[in-house]
């Protein structure tokens, strides 16, 4: 079937305004540093190359920045031992999800379609941007194992992070809202109803119901077929925001009403900023103990030193007032500037964190394919290690390092996890691992 596309703008003509109140959360020096970081590089941080940028400049500041931060801050936190576990099955659809998700930054549509041996995956609809913002890019991929015996299908759902200004005008829409029609959560008075960032709240609202007649198709398409569905919701940077949102709508509202599909629901996000303002994952656990989410999984991803996860405002300030005195090849000595003290987390992702790091990992500006083409290659594999972060873990640390944040890194250890090459493995027949299930 060839690729559908759709534009939003139709849909999006009664959102908000972007550029009305997208400011209202962030000072001026939060608003130029993130645009800053969005000129920087597509591939290496969020979005935007412009050519009269100085990218060497542009570099030079954020290692600055990443400097300057680990040494002002006093109290280095070690990271948990607490490994994450998981099986074969389970970490590929993680690699999918990730390709997918780095896949919607491209923007030719007839373009995205990721590729991964042993699956079979098509692009099934797009969804362009909208001009204000309010909508982000999307696609929905259809994916199959070529092996004729497999009984499975993903259906992978992925929201395009930021790709340009307007993009950022959304996402500095920082402003606190309830969202009762994306979360059909019940009403408790023990627990207040969670608010969310307004602005990926707007985006969510206008891809959803483009989204879902799409996957309505594809789902009566398979009513006969006896097959094992499962649909992911990914998405890289605020991208994820937005794919949380959408996971936890298709799911609370329950709208996937197709007879005799009963596909589970899951949710892979990749440096995914916080974005609620409640324990969402414990909400959803609460009310919908028998829902089909229990059976697929929520996992947010970060990279060791990505500072967007921890990118709730009080965070951006801080980090703010450091990078504005960074700049150029010359930076002021760390004894002119206050110490560096991660402030407070007040914002929640969805899903279980899953640190990916290399106690010697150095993020450069080279992709794999430009590294040292000499190193062992078995001592790289086994660099990779995960585990897995509380909401208080993530409150201690100072992360600063910008490149951390490239959807190309998340996507190269993805693709090491997808071939069982971390936490001491070599692959999956590796028991060394001590490889098991984790629900």
């Amino acid at each position: 079937m060839s690729v559908t596309r759709s534009s939003l703008a139709a849909s999006a003509s009664g959102a908000e305004s972007a550029g009305s109140t997208t400011l209202a959360g962030a000072s001026a020096a939060v608003a130029t540093m993130l645009s800053d970081l969005d000129d920087f590089s597509d591939a290496a941080v969020l979005g935007l190359v412009r050519e009269s940028l100085d990218k060497k400049a542009m570099e030079q500041r954020a290692t600055n920045l990443r400097n300057m931060v680990t040494e002002l801050h006093k109290k280095p936190v070690s990271l948990p031992s607490r490994k994450w576990k998981t099986n074969e099955r389970t970490a590929r659809v993680v690699q999918l999800a990730a390709l997918c998700s780095r896949a919607v930054y491209r923007k030719d549509p007839t373009q995205v379609v990721p590729e991964l041996p042993d699956y079979a995956i098509k692009d099934r609809h797009w969804i362009e941007p909208t001009a204000d913002g309010s909508g982000k890019a999307a696609a929905l991929f259809e994916i199959v194992p070529t092996n004729q015996s497999s009984r499975r299908k993903i259906l992978v759902v992925a929201v395009r992070g930021s790709a340009g200004t307007v993009d950022w005008l959304v996402n500095l829409n920082t402003e606190l809202a309830d969202c009762l029609d994306l979360l059909k959560l019940p009403k408790s008075h023990n627990k207040p109803l969670p608010k969310v960032h307004r602005g990926f709240a707007q985006c969510a609202r206008t891809i959803a119901p483009g989204l879902l007649a799409q996957i309505k198709t594809v789902l009566n398409e398979d009513q006969e077929q006896d097959q094992e569905i499962e649909i992911v919701f990914t998405g890289h940077s605020a991208g994820g925001a937005v794919a949380c949102l959408l996971f936890g709508h298709f799911l609370t509202a329950q709208v996937l009403d197709v007879p005799s599909a009963k596909p589970k629901l899951s949710c892979i996000s990749f440096g995914c900023p916080p974005l609620f303002d409640a324990d969402i994952d414990s909400l959803l656990i609460e009310h919908f103990p028998s829902s089909s989410f229990r059976e697929g999984i929520m996992l947010a991803f970060l990279n060791d030193g990505d500072p967007i996860p921890r990118m709730d405002s009080a965070y951006a300030t801080e980090l703010a007032r450091i990078w504005h005195r960074v700049g150029g090849s010359i930076c002021p000595p760390a004894s002119e500037l206050p110490d560096f003290k991660p402030p407070k987390l007040h914002l929640n992702t969805l899903g279980q964190m899953v640190l990916l790091y290399d106690k010697q990992q150095d993020f450069t500006e080279n992709d794999k394919e430009d590294q040292d083409q000499d190193e062992d290659t078995d001592d790289e594999e086994e660099k990779l290690m995960t585990c897995r972060l509380d909401r208080g873990d993530l409150e201690k640390q100072a992360w600063a390092n910008v490149l951390a944040h490239r959807m190309n890194q998340y996507v190269e250890w993805t693709t090491r996890i997808g071939d069982g090459c971390f936490n001491g493995r070599l692959d999956w027949q590796d028991d060394e691992g001590g490889c098991c299930i984790l629900n």
